[in-house]
């Protein structure tokens, strides 16, 4: 299908690829959503990992991953290409359906996990007794 390319652009971070082999030659420039997501990946990483002495709760750091990647799959679909049997309700294709569920999810979990936890220590901090 294309997806895992981003749409063509004129603009200065678009990137030529060209796959030997491949029946669908991609010789314009088209948004590198494949770099998009390991730069995304990286950040959600140093996030997560600055998040995880401060967890007051067991999950809560999976949650958090789970809205992130949900809110940067949503973007990142705006850049990919997309072909008509892809686009779904609104505009929007599957995929970015699928970001609103995750994230919606997750972000009832987070408020319901921070509400029955929320005056807790973080996780393995230890008394000061």
């Amino acid at each position: 299908h294309g997806c895992c390319y981003g749409k063509a652009t004129d603009s200065f971070w678009g990137m030529s690829f060209h796959q030997d082999g491949d029946p669908i030659q991609m010789t314009g420039r088209v948004y590198p959503t494949q770099l998009f997501a390991s730069a995304i990946a990286f950040v959600t990483a140093l996030i997560l990992v600055l998040l995880w002495k401060r967890r007051k709760w067991d999950g809560e750091i999976f949650i958090t991953y789970a809205l992130l990647y949900g809110i940067y799959r949503f973007m990142i679909e705006f850049l990919r290409f997309s072909t008509p049997d892809m686009i779904g309700w609104l505009g929007l294709d599957w995929a970015q359906w699928a970001s609103v569920a995750i994230v919606v999810c997750a972000a009832i979990a987070l408020i319901v996990g921070s509400r029955r936890h929320g005056q807790e220590q973080p996780v393995g901090a230890s008394d000061a007794r």
